[in-house]
């Protein structure tokens, strides 16, 4: 006789345990699947978020001690989005642009409260700091928007981020 577990020899199949152990294993590992994907898309959200504050807070400096002027444009290509600093007002891309958002993601920028308006898709919209830190806000074209938009709404799903400028000061904040 052999030591250790003595097992049929007749095994046809799996047992109800054996079943239930499986999907039960099966069920932790897709739940955390879906976790880990959760966690991506916000983490993007606060990520592009926080590259549009911080490119805000150069440009604000930048053009309050530099000589040369600095636009962030924003900017919507085929469902992505991008941003690039440049020293022009106007022009739609440029061959340093930087991805900060992907498809699922969505852009939008209004006052503090109330509705937004989303950037739409081939559209640019520009931010710009003059040299005593006021916050001006552009099209395409260069036509100036609204004066009464103080906020740029990163979003995805259920997941926001905000980026707040005050139009007097210029001072950038995120929530």
């Amino acid at each position: 006789m052999k030591w250790g577990i003595i097992m049929k020899n007749n095994n046809k199949g799996y047992s109800l345990v054996e079943i239930i152990i499986v999907i039960a294993i099966l069920a932790v590992v897709t739940s955390g699947a879906g976790i880990s994907f959760r966690l991506i898309y916000n983490t993007r959200v606060t990520t592009g978020a926080r590259n549009i504050q911080s490119m805000c807070k150069a440009a604000r400096l930048n053009n309050m001690t530099k000589q040369k002027l600095k636009y962030i444009h924003l900017f919507r290509r085929d469902g992505t989005y991008y941003v690039y600093v440049d020293d022009q007002l106007t022009g739609a891309t440029s061959n340093m642009d930087e991805q900060i958002g992907s498809v699922d993601m969505g852009i939008s920028y209004g006052p503090r409260s109330g509705g937004t308006t989303l950037l739409a898709n081939n559209k640019v919209f520009t931010i710009y700091f003059d040299r005593s830190g006021k916050c001006y806000f552009y099209d395409a074209a260069g036509n100036m928007l609204s004066s009464n938009i103080t906020r740029i709404l990163f979003s995805n799903g259920k997941r926001q981020a905000t980026v707040n400028i005050s139009k007097i000061t210029g001072k950038v904040t995120m929530e």
